[in-house]
């Protein structure tokens, strides 16, 4: 098999800049952007090997249907800029940004991104002046952005299907006997489809010390992501199984520090050295009243646990989520016995003790899912 990628970008942009006095400069910005992204991916599947080795196709006994998948978006956009410069010490910008999506839903075929920026240079030493603070700026933006459906989410498409008998035994597909097959997607056609959005928030500073031997930057930030596209269960006499919808909100609350110091700094010798830490805090406040929604490529059921990264409300996003063995303190009923209750199983255990069975192994709790760490 194969990947493919392809990208075909255009950029057309207009500047007009005004000196309307000696400390008010301006600057005013139009511009165009398409883009089209382009995506292939062919390959065929062979179970069963005849022989440990060759590692081929000719070595299995079947083929799976081969998987041919292609994708194309395109992306139009429009943008405005306006910057000003006061004195050579505040500078602020304004922007906007219109996009139109192929993947966009009939119903929000365009979508707008505003944003600002300001910042505030409050001190800039002179050349050689020893002080402790050489530089100064504060700094504080906002901005939206927005993120594009997956590709056929919108239509109901026909594809062909491969799968295996509870994960391990024999392949099964559309086709059957020579005969090919196709089934619908799993997916009710919708036309409300528009971008993932993010709004953010960020502000900070940056300060040079010591003659510009060293350099502080500290920024903080809070954003908010709203209408993120979950795919919803529906009714299966729809005939489907899902429903993409904007259904979810994200928050993420952060900060960056940054330090860079360099202690020798000659013209044939220099020693640079950096530090950095970050913070960030998420939180899933709204899933549309899904208990859970799995990440993609977070893994699945592996056949034991079934250990996923998901998204639950209330939660950090990316919490793992899986069945674990039965513990006390859980309100967990075994063979419809209420452990927690019953003398000589978990009453009076400490919470989150491993109950044991009477085998003397631990029981596994398979008809629950519990958040095992993030």
């Amino acid at each position: 098999g194969y990947l493919k990628n392809s990208q075909l970008d255009h950029n057309l942009t207009g500047t007009a800049r005004f000196r309307l006095s000696s400390a008010l400069e301006a600057s005013a910005t139009l511009g165009q952007n398409l883009n089209v992204q382009s995506f292939r991916s062919r390959q065929v599947v062979g179970t069963g090997l005849i022989a440990p080795a060759p590692f081929n196709l000719g070595n299995t006994a079947s083929r799976q249907l081969p998987y041919d998948f292609r994708s194309t978006v395109r992306l139009e956009s429009y943008f405005a800029q306006l910057t000003a410069d006061v004195a050579d010490q505040l500078f602020l910008k304004l922007g906007v940004r219109n996009d139109g999506a192929s993947t966009f839903g009939e119903n929000r075929r365009r979508a707008w991104y505003p944003n600002a920026t300001a910042a505030w240079t409050f001190h800039r030493g002179d050349v050689g002046e020893n002080r402790l603070i050489t530089y100064g700026k504060l700094r504080a933006a906002y901005g939206q952005s927005g993120t594009q459906p997956a590709p056929y989410l919108l239509p109901s498409v026909f594809i062909t299907l491969n799968g295996a008998d509870g994960g391990w035994g024999p392949a099964i597909g559309s086709g059957q006997n020579g005969s090919g097959g196709l089934v619908t997607g799993y997916n009710l056609p919708t036309t409300d489809l528009g971008p993932e959005r993010v709004k953010e928030f960020e502000s900070g500073f940056d300060v040079g010390l010591l003659r510009d031997r060293a350099d502080v930057s500290l920024t903080h930030y809070r954003a908010f992501s709203t209408d993120v596209i979950l795919n919803l269960p529906v009714a299966g006499s729809t005939g489907y199984t899902e429903r993409p919808a904007h259904a979810a909100s994200l928050r993420n609350i952060g900060w960056e520090v940054a330090l860079n110091m360099r202690p020798v700094n000659t013209r044939d010798f220099g020693v640079d050295l950096g530090l950095q830490w970050s913070q960030n805090r998420s939180l899933v406040t709204d899933l549309a009243g899904v208990t859970f929604a799995p990440l993609p490529f977070s893994g699945g059921t592996n056949g034991l646990t079934g250990i996923q990264s998901v998204a639950i409300e209330g939660q950090r996003l990316g919490v793992f989520y899986m069945t674990d063995f039965v513990r006390c303190g859980r309100g967990v009923q075994l063979n419809y016995v209420d452990l927690d209750n019953v003398a000589g199983e978990c009453q009076g255990a400490k919470r989150g003790a491993l109950y044991i069975g009477s085998d003397g192994y631990p029981v596994l709790d398979a008809n629950n899912n519990y958040i095992m760490g993030d």
